[in-house]
């Protein structure tokens, strides 16, 4: 009963951090990946088409970085920039390949230098290129407004991880929590075929996981899924979307087609003994599960 003691574990834990803090987060709650619906209830109908098209055709990438250009661009005329860096932030995720990638990263930094509440979101992106992006055009210029002093970018990521808890009260810092969820996508979104990225995308799923934003983990897991499908961290980005589905979000169908899912790709990994114990009692309740361990006792 490997996979009964280990749900136990993760529920209690998540449990005893949340119990820890607040249990949700007060803000930069907004989706990386992000879903027309949320944003596209003000733009010009044909905007709204651009948008169902990029729902309705992930993969056509060259057509969907020019929409997004185009979208972020009537954001901004519309003095909405925050709604420009969100579908900005989907464009360079997810259609790098596009011919209007380049334009896209320079309107996102664009974007965030004209923000006053995004200058240090700015400077870790500027940061993030130079690891990743080196050769992009016109980099040189942005990396000038790194002001001197400044520390690099993977030892900010690193400060702000062993701080996430507030020393005095053993909680959770929200704000801190949201500082490093944060970074993390910047550093991954310039540096989208580094070794570190996947292993960052698992570290911020997890924390957001802890404070019950289910739907954002989700989004970093499938972040990991699909730039990252080789990498270490995919099976159990795999196994944990299928669990917060159905024990944080409690989508009991959703999480059925992923754990179904990975015991097709990885029937041999670690987790899949867990996964085919939680795929059989998917329907119970956790008192029924506890009942019929005891039973078996």
């Amino acid at each position: 009963m490997k996979a009964f003691f280990y749900t136990l574990i993760v529920v209690s834990s998540l449990l005893s951090i949340i119990s820890c803090g607040p249990d949700t987060a007060t803000s930069e709650e907004e989706p990386t990946m992000v879903d027309p619906k949320s944003i596209n209830s003000k733009l010009p109908p044909e905007y709204r088409n651009m948008m169902a098209e990029l729902k309705a055709n992930p993969n056509n990438h060259n057509k969907n970085g020019s929409y997004v250009n185009r979208i972020a661009k009537e954001y901004i005329k519309n003095n909405n920039p925050k709604k420009a860096l969100d579908i900005l932030k989907t464009g360079i995720i997810f259609h790098s390949s596009s011919k209007s990638h380049s334009e896209n990263v320079e309107l996102f930094l664009e974007t965030l230098s004209s923000m006053e509440d995004k200058k240090s979101d700015y400077i870790n992106y500027v940061q993030s290129m130079q690891i990743g992006s080196g050769s992009f055009p016109g980099l040189a210029e942005h990396v000038k407004n790194i002001p001197a002093g400044e520390k690099p970018i993977n030892e900010k990521i690193e400060e702000i991880r062993n701080n996430l808890t507030d020393a005095s009260t053993g909680r959770l810092d929200l704000l801190k929590v949201n500082e490093f969820v944060n970074i993390v996508e910047l550093f991954v979104m310039a540096n989208p075929t580094n070794d570190q990225s996947p292993t960052y995308l698992k570290l911020a799923a997890e924390v957001v996981n802890s404070i019950k934003v289910f739907p954002r983990a989700i989004q970093f897991y499938d972040w990991i899924l699909t730039k990252f499908p080789n990498s270490k961290e995919a099976p159990q980005a795999l196994f944990m979307k299928g669990f917060t589905l159905d024990d944080g979000m409690k989508n009991k169908a959703a999480a059925k087609t992923v754990y179904e899912e990975f015991l097709k790709k990885y029937p041999k990994n670690d987790f899949a003994d867990d996964t085919e114990f939680l795929l059989s009692n998917i329907n119970k309740s956790d008192e029924e599960i506890i009942k019929e361990f005891e039973e078996k006792k």
